[in-house]
Formats: C-alpha cells, structure tokens, sequence
C-alpha cells in the first residue's frame, strides 16, 4: 500500500467525485502523510480535503429542495438551459441546443414560452429574426420590462474577439437588430454570460481578459448617462478565484448576486453561492447554496425570479425529456434576496387613450434618490419596474406637449408580491390658454 503515495490521492478523487466524502476524507489524510510528494499535486489534494470536509458536513444538513420540470411545451429531447424570466414571472426565455442534420451539427438559438393557468407554459416558440441568426446564440439576460435582450454570439463579422455581447430592443412586440457592446465591454478576450440588471444599466459579465484572478472571473460595467458602457470592473478577489467564477445572477434587488464557482469551498465541480453587495460597494463573503442544491456534480446557470420565491434552472437528472432539461423549485428562506415587488404601468393621452412613449422616473421619498430613470413602450405606453417593498416613492412622467405629471404611492412590506401594483398615467396635452 505504500508503494504508490498517489493511489490514495486517486481513490479519494474518485471517493470524492461520487459524494462518497467520508471515504475520501480518510483517503487524503493518508496521503497528506507521505513524504515524497509533488507540492503542485500536494497542494491540489489540500483543496479537496477542504472540499470533502465541506461536503461530509453540509450533506448531512440538506437544504429543502424539490425541483418540477417545467414540462413538455418547454422541454424536449434536445439541451435546454439558460432560463430568463420577466419580473412578473409571465415570459420565460431559454436557449435550446438541437441537432440539425449531422450527428454533430447543433445549433443554439432563443425560444419563448408563456405562463398559463396552473403552472403551465405555452408551446415554446423559437425567437425568430432578427435575434436567431443561423450562427449559434446563448446565455442570454433580460430586463425586468422584457424590453432588452442581452446575449452572446460567437465568432461574428462584426466581432471584437471569440465571443462578444450583443444588445437588442424591444418596441412593441418587435425586436430591434442586435448590436455589438463593442469595447471597452467587449475585448480581444472571451466575454460571456452577461446578467442585466432590472433597470437595464449594470451589467455582470465572464470575461478571461487581463487584470483578473485567473481563469474566467465576473466583470462588472454600468451605463453612463451619456449611454457609454464604463471600463469592466473586476468584482475582487471576495468573489474572483484562480480559478472558475461563471454564470453570474444580479437579482432584481439589485444587491444579490448568485454565481457558480469552483474556486470557492464546495461539494464538487462547479457549486452555486449567493453574496450580497453591502452598503459600502463591497461583497459579503460568498455563501454555498447547500445540498441537494449543490452536489458532486456540476451544478450553474441559477435564475431566481423577482418574487425571490422561484428559482429555475437547467438539469440532466432522471425522469426528464432529454439531454438538459428546465427546472422549477421554491428557494429556501435563508438563500432569498430582499423581497421586492414590480410596478406595471401605461402612459396614455388623457383625452384619446392613445398609447405613449414618455420619460418617467421613480424616486424614494425617504431618502430622495432618483432609483429608476427610464421611458415608455413607445408603441404600447407601458413600463415595468421592479421596487424594494415597505417604501414609498414619487413618480414624475414628462413628455413634450403635455403636462408634467407627478404623484405618490406607497409599496406595503405585506402585499401580494405575485401581482403588480398597477399605475395608470393620463397625460394632459397641452392647449393655448391653460
């Protein structure tokens, strides 16, 4: 048994990648005793005692869990994953991976799906032009309105690098042709898996370019108010690792961020871990999601939705219909953001009811900070934000040729989080005289 120091690093490796942790425990602390040893494997096998550790004590403390499949008229036999959703839970966005006409011919592109009575979604329906392109598309975010779209495409014309992120509008029910980030958010590097913020003006990001910790690392950049993208901040060696930090989530609280890493201390490949933004601008310490969240696999891509409630994400697990299915499941109490609810609203002509684009902003009365600055659908009048519940705010609309418009509401910590709290802006036109 002593010939070989390795052979009890390599079966507590294969202890450890079954969850079978307590075997791998003893396994590596044998090897930690062996005198003639690589420091690089040395080293390799101290971070997955750690993990092992880790994961021997948090499987015996399993966080409540217990995923649906979102079902048929969303999944197939075929990759699904990447879930978005709108704030009111009503539009999912997903990418699909299927198979054209080669054995290894795949092309990635966006469907859609409607929520239905009962929990139920409609027939997925594929994006269509201008988004889908017969270039592969993916990890694609939304705003909380559904009126952008932010996504990846890959080894384009118009490309500043391998994979670069793109940007499309939303005017009515039609989208606008997708346009380059370009730099400074686009690089020479690989930039991927962007997460938008509600109001549509920070931006998370995975890019390897230079000035990181190493490995993939999350980026952060905001738009300016001469609608420039600022220069990518690296988010700190709180969250960045030497290693992987990938599919970055900024809830619409605007403060909790959910991300996968393998960097950090977990139970396997690649694990989930929440971390919130402090007042200060820093991150807390990253938290482990748990198991069976997190588990010997290779667990990312976690969506939650604004209510904080839901969380959905992509799995190979048995009883699905393919490859990588969708999933649903309530995110345990401890693992939430802060509650927020979201404000629907339509800006009409007080004296025709016709639709109208206008410029609004939403400010917190208590401490007179302008939290969102946005506009109306020109074509359909309506806005949605999504809001910190127990506050109350002002809204101010103005458009040329019409009144400004001003009034106060107040959002309660009590209220149904599941449905909108609905504001209707008559805007008065102008006339000579008044």
């Amino acid at each position: 048994p002593n010939f070989l120091a390795t052979s009890y690093k390599q079966l507590g490796d294969a202890q450890f990648q079954t969850g079978d942790y307590k075997s791998a425990i003893g396994n590596y602390e044998i090897f930690m005793t062996k005198k003639r040893v690589n420091p690089k494997i040395r080293e390799k096998a101290e971070r997955s005692l750690a993990n092992a550790r880790f994961g021997a004590v948090t499987k015996e403390s399993p966080v409540p869990f217990d995923p649906k499949n979102l079902g048929e008229t969303v999944n197939t036999d075929q990759y699904e994953y990447f879930p978005v959703l709108t704030a009111d839970e009503q539009t999912l966005v997903f990418t699909r991976n299927q198979r054209r006409s080669a054995a290894t011919d795949y092309q990635e592109d966006f469907y859609v799906s409607f929520s239905e009575e009962e929990g139920n979604w409609s027939q997925a329906m594929n994006f269509g032009e201008p988004i889908n392109t017969d270039d592969n598309e993916g990890a694609q975010t939304i705003t909380a309105d559904g009126s952008q779209l932010f996504f990846i495409g890959c080894n384009r014309k118009d490309g500043k690098g391998s994979c670069d992120i793109y940007r499309a509008l939303r005017k009515g029910k039609k989208w606008g042709k997708p346009v380059n980030l370009d730099s400074p958010v686009n690089s020479s590097k690989w930039e991927t898996q962007p997460s938008i913020s509600a109001d549509g003006k920070t931006l998370y990001f995975v890019s390897n370019r230079a000035g990181g910790y190493g490995g993939p690392d999350i980026w952060v950049t905001q738009l300016a108010p001469n609608n420039e993208w600022t220069v990518p901040r690296n988010l700190g060696e709180e969250i960045n690792t030497p290693f992987a930090e990938e599919t970055p989530f900024i809830h619409p609280d605007g403060k909790t961020l959910y991300f996968t890493s393998n960097g950090h201390v977990g139970m396997g490949e690649k694990d989930i871990y929440m971390t919130t933004k402090q007042a200060d601008g820093s991150w807390s310490e990253p938290k482990n999601l748990g198991y069976p969240i997190n588990t010997w696999n290779d667990e990312q891509g976690l969506f939650v939705a604004a209510s904080g409630e839901n969380a959905y994400f992509s799995s190979d697990r048995k009883g699905g219909f393919g490859k990588l299915d969708l999933y649903s499941f309530k995110l345990y109490e401890e693992a939430r953001p802060s509650r927020v609810t979201y404000v629907k609203g339509r800006v009409t002509d007080k004296e025709t009811g016709k639709s109208l684009g206008a410029e609004f902003e939403l400010i917190d009365l208590a401490s007179s900070e302008v939290v969102v600055r946005s506009n109306s659908d020109k074509i359909s009048g309506n806005f949605l934000v999504t809001l910190p519940a127990d506050h109350e705010y002002a809204l101010n609309v103005s458009k040329d040729g019409y009144l400004f418009y001003s009034e106060h509401f107040s959002l309660s910590a009590d209220q149904d989080f599941t449905k909108p709290y609905k504001l209707n802006v008559p805007l008065q036109p102008i006339k000579f005289g008044e």
